[in-house]
């Protein structure tokens, strides 16, 4: 009798030690989120206050773990000097704890007007990482590039440089130029 009742106390304490490690990470937070916000529109302005970028979500959610923010149907606006635009599309998002790495996943879309009215490039893949202190765009998965009727397709990604204005792909690479 006495080794029934020894064991129900070390079952009962083992159900209320196994609660814990539910309740825990390693960092000591669960990845819940700390905050939702619906229809999220974040502008950064310059010195004259015009919108430089502009970051718009149906739905943010803020995760306090590792301070990340997931997105839903995302969509970034950046805003050039020279007046060219460029628009970020995607079905998910994410921005990472520095703000500096933003990654769009699912069905993304980067538009890019040209300067002084020409046809605008647009390009098609599956992910997409924004660094916006380098002024870098990457992605290491199949991706579409259309300007006008010429066209590159990447099976192995691709990264562009915004200050240099170059962009590298990776092959096997198939491309076809039309003046």
């Amino acid at each position: 009798m006495v080794t029934v009742a020894i064991l129900a106390a070390i079952s009962l304490w083992l159900k209320d030690v196994s609660h814990l490690a539910d309740l825990f990470d390693m960092k000591g937070f669960r990845h819940e989120p700390g905050t939702i916000i619906e229809d999220l529109r974040l502008i950064s302005v310059n010195r004259q206050s015009a919108a430089t970028q502009v970051l718009t979500a149906p739905r943010m959610i803020h995760f306090l773990d590792d301070d990340t923010l997931r997105l839903v149907a995302p969509r970034y606006d950046r805003f050039q000097a020279e007046g060219s635009r460029m628009q970020i599309t995607a079905r998910r998002g994410l921005v990472s704890e520095d703000r500096d790495n933003f990654y769009f996943l699912d069905e993304v879309r980067l538009r890019r007007e040209a300067d002084h009215g020409g046809v605008p490039l647009v390009l098609t893949t599956g992910y997409l990482r924004v660094m916006l202190g380098a002024d870098r765009v990457r992605t290491d998965k199949p991706v579409h590039v259309q300007q006008g009727q010429s066209r590159i397709d990447a099976q192995g990604g691709m990264e562009a440089d915004g200050k240099s204005r170059t962009m590298e792909f990776v092959g096997p690479v198939r491309s076809v130029y039309e003046k």
